[in-house]
């Protein structure tokens, strides 16, 4: 095809092919830092419809629901005489926003999920998703969640779309396995980005002791906390694996 403007009405089979070789040898001459980026952009892309927008969204509350061990339910109207107090709810309107809220209770946080001409990136959205839940629950719900004696690693840690500002910005922590037990101790493996364009990526695995590990997740964030920090402030391309068995 030639680089005067497209005319649809006397385009042929052979230009839509030789348009399709060209584009082909382009991508072909691109450096391999390049083509990589490109491939990590298309696996991230969601349709811009509201059916991927429904499919961002629930990839997103998944995780996030499994850590606070949760179950949040797409609000029906058909489901209203049965749902119960302070159950976990949400809905996505036509704009891509969704709004979480519970049941009775008269509190809601509402999350855009577009921005300007697209979606906002997966992890800082999942993050503000993260963020809207944490405000909606209650202190005492918390002391009473901490004090079931059997809770899942993931609910011990909740980790996912935690943010984690550092002195060289704010990261975004996802699992990168799911967090098993080996030799009395837990093993973590935990993927920090900073929310930029090149997704820079840090990976932390933590071997915990079963004992040193609280039902209250807020002190084993703590306990954590400083192997994360040091982690994502040290060199750009590092990763860590810390050892906290001894701890008890």
């Amino acid at each position: 095809m030639k680089d005067e403007a497209v005319d649809l009405a006397h385009m042929r089979v052979e230009d839509l092919f030789e348009a399709k070789s060209k584009r082909r040898e382009r991508l072909s001459n691109l450096p391999f830092e390049e083509k990589i980026r490109i491939v990590k952009k298309l696996q991230s892309v969601y349709p811009l419809t509201q059916v991927g927008f429904l499919t961002l969204v629930n990839d997103l509350l998944v995780p996030i629901c499994l850590d606070l061990g949760i179950h949040m339910s797409r609000r029906s109207g058909a489901m209203f005489p049965h749902y119960v107090r302070g159950q976990w709810l949400y809905d996505v309107d036509n704009r891509h926003a969704v709004t979480i809220m519970r049941w009775l209770f008269g509190r809601e946080e509402r999350v855009e999920g577009w921005q300007e001409s697209d979606f906002k990136p997966r992890l800082a959205f999942g993050a503000e998703l993260r963020m809207g839940i944490d405000r909606l629950f209650l202190n005492n719900e918390k002391v009473a969640q901490n004090g079931f004696s059997q809770k899942s690693w993931r609910e011990k840690l909740p980790i996912s779309f935690r943010t984690f500002d550092a002195a060289n910005g704010r990261w975004i922590a996802e699992w990168l396995t799911e967090p098993t037990e080996a030799d009395c101790k837990v093993h973590f493996d935990i993927r920090f980005n900073r929310d930029l364009e090149e997704k820079l990526e840090k990976l932390l695995h933590l071997q915990v002791s079963v004992t040193a590990l609280s039902n209250d997740p807020v002190k084993n964030l703590l306990l954590i906390q400083p192997f994360v920090i040091e982690l994502l402030e040290g060199l750009e391309n590092s990763n860590s694996v810390t050892d906290l068995g001894k701890i008890r």
